[in-house]
C-alpha cells in the first residue's frame, strides 16, 4: 500500500455515502407519485369501507344532552373554585366534616 491510499480511499468511501444519500432523497421525492399509480393498480377497497363506517358513526347522535353538559362544566367550576358556588347559591361540603 501506498501512502496516497487513506485520502483515495475517504475520498472513495465519501462519494459512496454522498451517492446513497441521493438516492434515498431522489426515493422520498418520487414517493408520492410511485404510491398513486400504486393505488390505481390496487385500489384500495378496504379503506373505501373504514370512511363508509366513519362516515354511520358521526350520523349517530354520539354527543350527550346538553343538560348533561352544563352539569359537567358546572361541577368542574366549583371544583376549581367552590367560591363560586356559594355566589351560585348552592351548598358544597367542605371536607371537614360539617
Amino acid at each position: 500500500m501506498t501512502a496516497f491510499s487513506g485520502p483515495t480511499l475517504a475520498l472513495a468511501g465519501m462519494g459512496i455515502v454522498f451517492l446513497v444519500l441521493g438516492c434515498v432523497s431522489l426515493f422520498i421525492a418520487l414517493l408520492p407519485h410511485l404510491l398513486s399509480v400504486w393505488d390505481r393498480v390496487f385500489p384500495a377497497a378496504a379503506e373505501q369501507d373504514q370512511d363508509e363506517a366513519r362516515v354511520e358513526v358521526a350520523r349517530r347522535n354520539t354527543l350527550p344532552g346538553e343538560a348533561v353538559l352544563v352539569a359537567a362544566m358546572a361541577a368542574a367550576i366549583v371544583h376549581q373554585d367552590p367560591a363560586i358556588a356559594g355566589q351560585l347559591g348552592m351548598r358544597t361540603r367542605t371536607g371537614k366534616g360539617k
